[in-house]
């Protein structure tokens, strides 16, 4: 960018708090995020000056037409509220397709202990990081409609997949969509298929409870029970099936890995427990997604088992429905004879 194009203000970085406190009280808003442009920039060139409500009533003036002078360096190194970060003013904004100005001079920041705004390090002018801010605010906004795996402190009503609106109780867990890597009826896996795979995670939902236990068997019966119990409680869909899909789940697994997984439960337990210097959050977060897994595999198996059980029309409904078409039929055949007899 040469000098003939990039028009700056030649002017000393240190304002006095007079001079813009009026703007500061009658213009700025105390919101989150509100703007205020003190001086207008050159299109194409820079921003100009432009106050920016932060976080926690904090607030910040930067500029982006002031080229700092070697005084201004100067003076910005004693004042803590002052700040001339390398390439200000003359660093071309990194968006590609952007030709302005993207490092501003920080004229002043009413909290300089707090970590440096976005716009003093992102590198993009300032209206292309006001751009990718509203961005990620939208994306925020759309992921919120289906809230993650959470934990609830207070009751809360969530809209699921855009429609109803449920409400949470306060140590409600809510999955959010499939699990990755998880087995589904609609690609094509049956029963048999899915429900090998929930006596495998299930058996590596033991293992990591176990080392934040240190103690303590499972057998498989009872941790299908566990699953489909943590199933109805993330799935109101669920509820009806914690009986049914718990024994039916069981019945359906081959004898072998049965016999296995109960004799694995009858062994003393071979996991090590937690040490001290381990991170607990990362042991708990793997025991949290396996058991998120056999879950969302137990849903699986009993869409699955749904779809291969589903009642088929018997040959009373069949009678019925032809005698029901034989009388319609004999009905208007009466009433085109009278028709013809008129």
């Amino acid at each position: 960018m040469d000098d003939k194009t990039n028009e700056t203000t030649k002017s000393c970085v240190i304002v006095p708090h007079s001079e813009f406190s009026e703007d500061l009280e009658l213009r700025l808003g105390r919101a989150n995020g509100n703007v205020f442009h003190r001086k207008s920039g050159v299109e194409g060139v820079h921003d100009g000056q432009i106050m920016v409500r932060l976080k926690k009533k904090r607030y910040i003036i930067i500029d982006y037409g002031i080229v700092p002078t070697p005084s201004d360096l100067q003076a910005a190194a004693i004042s803590e509220h002052v700040a001339c970060p390398d390439g200000a003013g003359k660093a071309q904004c990194v968006n590609p397709s952007c030709s302005k100005v993207g490092v501003p001079v920080l004229l002043y920041d009413s909290e300089p202990m707090e970590t440096a705004s976005l716009y003093l390090r992102s590198g993009l002018c300032f209206t292309c990081q006001r751009n990718l801010n509203e961005k990620r605010r939208t994306q925020r906004k759309r992921k919120s409609d289906i809230a993650p795996l959470t934990f609830s402190d207070t009751s809360k009503k969530v809209k699921v997949n855009g429609g109803d609106v449920i409400e949470l109780t306060p140590d409600a867990i809510v999955i959010n969509g499939p699990f990755q890597g998880v087995k589904r009826h609609s690609e094509g896996h049956i029963q048999q298929d899915i429900v090998i795979d929930l006596q495998s995670s299930l058996q590596n939902t033991i293992s990591e409870v176990q080392r934040l236990a240190g103690e303590g068997q499972t057998t498989s019966e009872s941790a299908v029970a566990y699953a489909a119990a943590a199933a109805a409680a993330a799935n109101p869909d669920l509820a009806a099936m914690e009986s049914a899909a718990t024994t039916a789940a069981v019945d359906a697994a081959p004898t072998e890995l049965l016999q296995k997984a109960e004799e694995t439960s009858q062994q003393p337990s071979t996991d090590t427990p937690v040490s001290p210097a381990e991170d607990i959050n990362a042991v708990y977060e793997k025991a949290l997604a396996a058991l998120t897994k056999s879950v969302c595999l137990l849903h699986e198996w009993k869409v699955a088992w749904d779809a291969s059980n589903k009642p088929t029309t018997t040959n009373a409904e069949n009678d019925a429905a032809l005698a029901a078409a034989i009388s319609s039929e004999a009905t208007a055949l009466l009433a085109a004879k009278e028709n013809e007899e008129n």
